[in-house]
């Protein structure tokens, strides 16, 4: 907002990209040093209320003590405040008093400040203009909508004919003939309207399979630190604003060009049927234009704004129904509740200010639409002397009722698109994310290979602290290697790093002869089977769990693997067996049951390297030493992460991670 105010237009995507923020937040050093990766200078001063216009605006405000705000303009004892949290708001200063800390930052450009668009190019239509099918499919219903617009602007001439022309006085063949005529233009204008719909219906469901596939494929090639800095409520809203964009197109955008010559046409007959009456109309037409204008940005705000209080409402209820069985033990239902009824009701009263701003306008177009035709009627009456005969008039009033319905629709589209530039943002913040690599190499290992990890550093982003530093590993080939220490010390993300989840910010990583950063990510990991701790079962049977659903399931090997995990006999013991459904992420089994089903899935792969990040923490200790002397038995390089003095035992090595270190303890 602050780059744009001082010349440069960009979007989430670009300082997404530029900056790598985290989602654990931001402070006031970090803020300063984004700014200044941006070429913007930054002076943090405390202010007082009344002495906030001194400052150069637009500015950033410290705000709640808990996040930051920008402080656009003073309007009339008012400031304009673009809160992340709820939108935009004027406030007045008395109102500001319990939310500003009195912490504020001047931001300035330096040499370095690059003015111009920043902004990434639009992928969404590329998915479109690359499809064949569909541009034949759109030209069609094009041409069926110019058919469809231009018989109705036919109409008007024949009904002049017919009260101008003398024709009522003609003989019975005249008549039927001019009837046959409407006739045939009424025809045409059902049939091309029943094929257009039919048309637009097809090309519509055929752009939300496109569209859909295109933006999912990308979704699911994107890094996981994508899905970090986003809640799940708001992923899912960035797919479903495809079909609000598809609505947009079929509904809207398809008729706008057509919309506008047909406009153009109606004009220009108007004021060759009436000067004076078109005037009327063209004033009335111009105030309404100038209404719709004056409330396009608040619309688009509010529109922004809807669409975040709808998300974060969402955001809630998914989180509740996920935990519901931890909010029940702990006896906060109230509380969750009354949490997202707030969420609710911030996402009801953005709609409810929305509508009331349409109503507004809605009835200010009445009012003029109304005083328009009062003045078309007195001029009917020829209290003007305008010597309008009935079939001009009933031609301009017919050509009139084009015109009004084609601005309507103008108008609306244009606000459409508004709401349509909305939900393409939200398409383009999955389009434009830098997918995962998955360049390279294919990695290959025929037999044992050492894993190795040199000088290996990493952090979140820039100006974070490091997670880990310098850290050394070499793990052998057929050896267990046990990871120790404290919560948040850094094992599980050594863990991602290794598997590729992570990048590492420098140093080397190897298995065998292949280096991580040389050889495809999905060949990589293919030598590894691992349980996490955050990880989940999907919905379907025992056995397609196992095999994570291999369309050509091994019963055998998935049977083996069971064993293997200690599980074998509690699902035989179920009423279906390895057939038994599984519900919502594995709601319906125990913990310790889940996560020797992950174990079996993990070792189903057949890997070379078996990785537990506390992967057997919720099987009691005589299971958890059976299914390790069944892995033992087979060979597998094992890296586990665990807690338990018994597990640890069994490792050949033991090294302590601890505030970002990495030493040897046995």
């Amino acid at each position: 907002m602050i780059a744009a105010a001082w010349g440069q237009k960009t979007d989430l995507a670009v300082l997404r990209k530029r900056l790598s923020p985290t989602p654990r937040g931001v402070n006031l050093r970090t803020l300063i040093s984004m700014a200044r990766r941006l070429g913007l200078s930054a002076r943090p001063v405390r202010v007082g209320l009344h002495r906030l216009s001194e400052l150069r605006l637009p500015a950033i405000l410290h705000w709640n003590l808990d996040h930051f705000v920008v402080l656009e303009r003073f309007e009339r004892g008012l400031a304009h405040i673009a809160d992340p949290a709820k939108g935009r708001s004027r406030i007045s200063l008395e109102d500001m008093s319990p939310h500003f800390t009195g912490v504020a930052v001047e931001l300035t450009p330096t040499e370095m400040f690059d003015r111009g668009d920043a902004r990434l190019p639009r992928r969404f239509w590329k998915a479109w203009l690359a499809d064949s099918n569909l541009r034949a499919t759109a030209w069609t219903a094009l041409w069926l909508t110019v058919l469809f617009q231009f018989s109705i602007l036919s109409l008007p001439f024949a009904y002049r004919s017919i009260l101008d022309g003398g024709q009522a006085n003609r003989g019975w063949s005249d008549g039927w003939l001019i009837a046959a005529g409407i006739a045939m233009m009424l025809l045409v204008q059902l049939s091309s309207a029943w094929i257009r719909a039919r048309t637009i219906s097809q090309f519509g469901a055929a752009l939300v399979h496109r569209i859909s596939l295109q933006v999912v494929h990308r979704l699911f090639a994107l890094p996981l630190s994508y899905y970090r800095q986003r809640t799940t409520a708001g992923i899912l809203s960035r797919v479903q604003a495809v079909q609000a964009v598809q609505r947009f197109i079929t509904e809207q955008a398809f008729p706008l060009a057509i919309d506008v010559l047909v406009m153009i046409v109606a004009t220009a007959l108007m004021a060759w049927f009436s000067p004076v009456l078109f005037a009327v109309v063209l004033l009335g037409v111009a105030l309404e234009v100038a209404i719709r204008v004056r409330f396009w940005r608040k619309e688009r705000e509010m529109l922004l704004g809807l669409a975040e209080a709808q998300s974060r409402e969402v955001a809630v209820l998914l989180e509740s129904i996920r935990g519901m069985q931890t909010i029940k033990l702990a006896g906060r239902e109230a509380q969750r509740l009354a949490l997202w009824e707030n969420r609710l009701m911030d996402s009801l009263n953005a709609g409810v200010g929305l509508s009331i701003m349409h109503g507004r306008i809605a009835a200010a177009s009445g009012a003029i639409n109304t005083l328009e035709w009062a003045v078309l009627l007195i001029a009917a009456t020829d209290v003007f002397g305008l010597g309008v005969s009935y079939g001009v008039l009933f031609g301009f009033l017919a050509y009139r009722g084009i015109l009004r319905d084609r601005v309507a629709s103008i108008l609306e589209s244009v606000r459409g698109l508004q709401s349509a530039d909305v939900n393409l943002q939200r398409i383009d913040d999955v389009m434009l994310a830098d997918p995962e690599r998955d360049e390279g190499k294919s990695l290959d290992l025929d037999g044992a290979a050492n894993i190795v990890m040199e000088n290996v550093s990493f952090r979140y982003a820039e100006t974070d602290g490091e997670i880990l530093s310098d850290v050394s590993l070499v793990v052998p080939a057929g050896s267990c290697v046990a990871l120790v220490g404290p919560s948040g010390g850094g094992k599980s993300t050594l863990i991602k790093i290794l598997l590729g989840i992570e990048d590492a910010s420098s140093g080397r990583i190897t298995l065998g002869t292949g280096d991580i950063m040389e050889m495809t990510r999905s060949s990589w990991r293919d030598c590894f089977g691992t349980v996490m701790q955050d990880d989940t079962l999907l919905s379907g049977t025992i056995a397609a769990n196992i095999s994570f659903f291999d369309p050509d399931v091994d019963m055998e090997q998935v049977h083996r693997c069971a064993r293997a995990a200690a599980i074998h006999d509690d699902i035989v013991r179920m009423p279906m067996q390895y057939s038994s459904l599984i519900g919502d992420m594995g709601s319906n089994l125990s913990g310790g049951q889940r996560q020797r089903i992950l174990i079996a899935r993990a070792l189903y792969r057949d890997p070379k390297i078996l990785i537990f990040d506390e992967g057997t923490a919720n099987i009691d200790s005589d299971s958890e030493r059976c299914i390790y002397q069944s892995i033992s038995d087979l060979s597998l390089t094992r890296i586990v992460v665990a807690h338990r003095s018994e597990l640890v035992s069994l490792a050949d090595a033991v090294y302590e991670v601890r505030e970002g270190g990495l030493r040897r303890v046995r």
